[in-house]
């Protein structure tokens, strides 16, 4: 059985690394080393930051590292399952003697160490930055120990609750990136905020290490409220030395209940996976009803029966004379009514339900809280629709079908104009608010927001034919943006900040650079085609 493991895990684990999305990561976690070390500074306590020694660039990294890495661990290694089932290997993993332990067990064991490599990459990254912007001697320990202890423990249960996630038929694509995401900021939250709880980037081991050195430099600091935030300006921060953590007995054996938590979940994983039955087994088996016949069809069954020869229809032999396929009959309103009811038809009931809530939410009378909580949140819900839009003619071959009736540009009108739609009825109490009362800053950015993201989604979908750009792009412009203030991501104005500065304005051009790409994009498919 180790070695069916070890073999299914080598097998993934090269199949994933070599393709385009491995390359870019180094670039990505270069840009992330520059931003937390250079262009920000971590601050403890409010007042305080730590000089840049090699135990504090290892520690600021790996935990901010582990966050990130969480917190979008789905998106990261997720879609194995499901590459194996579009590429039909899971017919053969259906029908061979391979077990579902040896199966699943491959698939965590190679997601971990796709995160792993991350890992490393990221600790390779951060010794970098070190010797050109630390200061002090290099400590080897003090640098990458938070890396092997922190956060390599933690990639182990991203890896196990990722294939928990895949193997359940639930929580799968879009809503299980959502769903993940939010699993994993409650996780981050409760480890941070709960004594006991599980600690999943170190943090509680940090901070209290960290609290102890400016404890013992700043007598006047009580060691309460050891909390972290960045800012853009050090100048007004105290700053004071810290080698690193000294580790003990105590700190690695809290380190070992999330090794069991993802054990948990790769038991849980072995008790949902079907296999890759295509039926339910948890739904209600559907009421055969018998059919009715004709008398037509009875007469035709037993001509056939008889031996019967039917005779062809004489218009068969017509079809050259048809006239041609012609595109002037076509009502724009008709077209859009179309893509309205294809993109907002067919999803589960919860999703209905959340979407009277969003609409309902929308109502409070707070405009703060309006910005930056409830329609960013409520824009999340049409993340599935607006990811499939461009994509669908490709996914479903219908390229030639649609484009020769209803015309390249005209569908891509009406499935613009429908995706907004999607967005201005989920949000529309709180645009009327802003009308009322005259914040029109606020009504500014969220028109913005309604126009730009249906356009990035448009443009994505032509180009790449793929709706896992978007959901990625959207999800860290979501997390970064409007949750966590980051200004050039606040895609919606949340904040006076965005609008006043000329960012959100930024986004009224990128929507129009968006839709004229995504125009030529489709003009090209038309031509190949």
């Amino acid at each position: 059985m180790l070695r069916e493991i070890l073999s299914v895990a080598r097998a993934d684990f090269k199949e994933r690394s070599r393709t385009v999305k491995w390359l870019v990561v180094p670039v990505v976690l270069a840009y992330f080393a520059k931003l937390v070390t250079v262009d920000m500074s971590l601050v403890i306590a409010e007042e305080y930051t730590g000089v840049p020694t090699a135990g504090w660039y290892g520690a600021m990294l790996s935990v901010m590292g582990t966050f990130v890495i969480l917190i979008f661990g789905f998106v990261i290694v997720g879609g194995s399952l499901a590459r194996d089932k579009k590429t039909n290997v899971d017919q053969l993993i259906a029908t061979s003697q391979l077990s579902n332990i040896s199966y699943l067990g491959g698939k965590i064991i190679s997601n971990f160490l796709l995160l792993a490599s991350i890992t490393i990459t990221l600790a390779i990254l951060t010794g970098v930055t070190f010797l050109i912007q630390g200061t002090g001697k290099i400590d080897v320990w003090a640098l990458f120990s938070p890396f092997l202890l922190g956060t390599l423990p933690t990639m182990a249960l991203v890896a196990a609750v990722v294939v928990f996630f895949e193997s359940n038929r639930f929580p799968q694509k879009t809503t299980g990136n959502i769903l993940y995401m939010f699993v994993a900021i409650w996780f981050i939250y409760a480890s941070s905020a709960t004594e006991g709880f599980i600690d999943v980037a170190a943090i509680n081991i940090f901070r209290d290490s960290m609290g102890q050195a400016i404890a013992a430099q700043y007598p006047s600091f009580d060691g309460n409220n050891v909390g972290f935030l960045y800012t853009n300006s050090a100048e007004y921060l105290n700053p004071f030395q810290w080698s690193g953590v000294n580790w003990t007995m105590r700190d690695l054996l809290s380190r070992i209940p999330i090794l069991g938590v993802s054990a948990v979940f790769f038991g849980l994983s072995y008790l949902s996976f079907n296999r890759f039955d295509s039926t339910d087994r948890w739904s209600i088996p559907p009421l055969k009803l018998p059919m009715i016949r004709s008398s037509s069809s009875k007469d035709s069954e037993s001509d056939l029966q008889a031996g019967t020869q039917i005779e062809p229809n004489s218009t068969d032999t017509e079809i050259e004379s048809l006239s041609p396929v012609t595109q002037s009959g076509i009502k724009f309103h008709r077209v859009l009514l179309s893509e309205f009811r294809l993109m907002i038809r067919g999803q589960p009931w919860w999703w209905y339900l959340a979407c009277v809530l969003a609409f309902v939410g929308s109502l409070i009378p707070s405009t703060n809280a309006l910005r930056s909580v409830v329609i960013p949140l409520a824009l999340l819900l049409p993340l599935s629709l607006w990811s499939e839009l461009g994509t669908r003619n490709k996914k479903y071959q219908t390229e030639e079908l649609v484009f020769a009736t209803s015309g390249p540009n005209i569908l891509l009108a009406a499935s613009y104009v429908a995706a907004v739609l999607v967005g201005f009825i989920l949000t529309a109490p709180a645009g009327f608010r802003f009308v009322f009362m005259g914040a029109f800053s606020a009504l500014f950015g969220w028109a913005v927001g309604l126009l730009f993201l249906p356009a990035a989604a448009l443009a994505s979908g032509v180009w790449s034919g793929q709706s896992r750009l978007f959901e990625i792009s959207y999800l860290l412009a979501w997390y970064f943006g409007p949750m966590n203030d980051v200004l050039p991501l606040d895609y919606i104005g949340a904040s006076n900040e965005t609008v006043t500065s000329g960012i959100t304005l930024l986004y009224l051009v990128l929507t129009i650079i968006a839709l004229t790409a995504t125009v030529y994009g489709r003009r090209m498919d038309t031509r190949s085609g």
